[in-house]
């Protein structure tokens, strides 16, 4: 009598255990869910470079003068696929890949005054444009979760990204020059000394050479989903990327240049004057790759 009761009890348990399964593959079958999307994306790249300097020579009892490269990111780009398992019907793993592209430009803002044994004043100013790029492959593990009802999907993700990013830029900034020269006058019974001097300010040429580097990070984001068909939908979303922050100096580069208004012509800027002006300059340049993705695109179901 009690093993009669017990198999009544057991065989409709595994009845319903059997029917609820099915109904979960019923509701289940399509257990890879794939995004590609595009769109614009918004970065954090700030930051202002220093450089001063003052100095006298000969005819001029003052040189001040003053730098300031100012960057900041442009506009961006962004495109990738993200790849959803679901574990659950609706909960499971996503790997994500994709490529990001900004623009940094920077502007130099330059001032210069040459105070001369006279008093007089001579001042020089100037602003040059240079530029920079950005480029980021972040490749993620995320933990995804969504809510269905009728044709939308309303899905969120978190987890790790490995980011592989490249950075290079170019710049302009003054350095001031000044040339002397000395023309020595026999006037009876002595020898007379003459100075004849000009000043004037070098462009000069500056880079942070393309550099690329490998950092963990994070991200989060979601989105909605509208289905078309059975194998295909639209999909719109947002996405942060967390990345760690990077510091850049910029190199001054040696070379023959002119004087910004000419008064100068053919100087060398040696490398140990490169190395002066790099011990002249604060403030290098930071770096934050981290970035927010607004995308749209497509839903396929596999």
């Amino acid at each position: 009598m009690r093993n009669t009761l017990s198999k009544r009890f057991i065989i409709p348990a595994v009845l319903l255990c059997l029917a609820s399964r099915s109904s979960a593959q019923m509701d289940f079958s399509r257990p890879f869910e794939l995004r590609l999307f595009t769109g614009l994306s918004m970065t954090q790249i700030r930051g202002d470079t220093g450089y001063g300097d003052e100095w006298q020579l000969e005819l001029l009892s003052k040189i001040t003068e003053q730098n300031r490269i100012s960057a900041k990111s442009g506009k961006a780009f962004f495109m990738g696929a993200f790849l959803a398992y679901f574990l659950r019907p609706d909960y499971g793993l996503e790997a994500g890949l994709g490529f990001f592209k900004a623009d940094v430009p920077n502007t130099t803002a330059f001032h210069s005054e040459f105070t001369w044994s006279s008093g007089a004043r001579t001042k020089k100013s100037a602003e040059w444009a240079g530029t920079g790029d950005l480029r980021i492959i972040p490749i993620s593990l995320n933990a995804f979760g969504r809510s269905r009802k009728g044709k939308f999907e309303v899905y969120g993700s978190a987890g790790l990204t490995l980011f592989w990013n490249a950075f290079q830029a170019a710049a302009t900034a003054g350095f001031s020059v000044s040339d002397v020269a000395f023309i020595l006058t026999y006037v009876p019974p002595n020898w007379e000394k003459t100075v004849i001097q000009s000043a004037d300010a070098l462009p000069v040429g500056l880079e942070i050479q393309k550099s690329s580097w490998v950092s963990p990070g994070m991200n989060v984001g979601g989105g909605i989903d509208y289905k078309l068909s059975k194998k295909i939908g639209l999909t719109a979303g947002f996405r942060y990327f967390l990345c760690p922050k990077r510091e850049f100096e910029w190199k001054w580069k040696p070379g023959f240049y002119d004087g910004i208004d000419a008064v100068i012509t053919d100087w060398e800027f040696t490398s140990d004057n490169a190395k002066y002006a790099a011990s002249k300059t604060t403030s290098p340049l930071k770096v934050n790759p981290s970035f927010l993705q607004l995308g749209l695109g497509i839903k396929v179901f596999l």
